[in-house]
């Protein structure tokens, strides 16, 4: 991760800038993709119990 690292000045602060760090957390989760997919399942069901409780 630290190779990844930009010094503020590095990264500025337009879209681009945003646009970069984003890849860099999407790179990182396609690189762990069974941590993504244990996440998904909890949102899921978060999300199902929602309506449950009108």
């Amino acid at each position: 991760m630290e190779s990844e690292y930009l010094p503020p000045a590095a990264r500025g602060c337009g879209l681009e800038a945003v646009l970069h760090q984003l890849a860099l957390q999407l790179q990182r989760l396609q690189r762990a993709p069974e941590d993504a997919r244990a996440a998904q399942p909890l949102r899921r069901q978060v999300f199902a119990e929602a309506p449950v409780s009108e």
